[in-house]
């Protein structure tokens, strides 16, 4: 009994410190998502799995103090050889994006409380990416003046609302990450 007592408090443990990150894939394609460090999913650390559309939306956990990135791939073949955001690793990531991307930037905890984040297009644009804060995010001003709500890339050099600010929401926030 107290063996199975500390397994279910180290699981709640565990997801309290966790932030949730929902992907929508609204492009009318397949798109791999993918993560550099790994994410897990399904209760297993993955680097990266395909967003159908029969299966276009997932919710993944990034770990309490995860400094990292999500991108999508485009063109993705059986091997995960991709047109555009491939890694190496195949279908999971090993390493962070070899080609270029679209990239959504997470350092969870990073400040006071408080994750950074933010979309860029830095390593080159290939889709639309938004980073959607959930409930309890309420418009904290980043260090650059920008505000919060919705932060997206939808063309090359930076185009969209924030693309390529960082901004600032407490840590306990849930994300949505959207391409297209």
């Amino acid at each position: 009994m107290i063996a199975l007592t500390s397994v279910v408090l180290g699981l709640l443990a565990s997801l309290s410190s966790a932030t949730f990150v929902t992907l929508d894939n609204n492009c009318g394609y397949q798109v791999d998502a993918a993560f550099f460090p790994t994410v897990e999913f399904n209760q297993s650390q993955t680097g990266g799995f395909a967003l159908t559309s029969a299966h276009p939306s997932a919710t993944v956990l990034l770990a309490d103090n995860y400094d990292g990135e999500i991108w999508g791939r485009t063109g993705c073949d059986a091997n995960g050889n991709c047109e555009s955001g491939g890694c190496p690793g195949g279908e999971s990531c090993t390493a962070p994006l070899d080609t270029y991307a679209t990239i959504a930037r997470f350092h969870l905890n990073a400040t006071n409380g408080l994750d950074e984040f933010g979309v860029n297009d830095g390593l080159g644009f290939n889709i639309p990416v938004t980073i959607t804060p959930g409930p309890g995010c309420k418009r904290i001003p980043s260090m650059c003046g920008s505000s919060v709500g919705s932060v997206d890339c939808t063309n090359w050099g930076n185009e969209g609302n924030g693309c390529g600010d960082t901004n600032y929401c407490p840590t306990t926030v849930a994300y949505t990450v959207t391409f297209c």
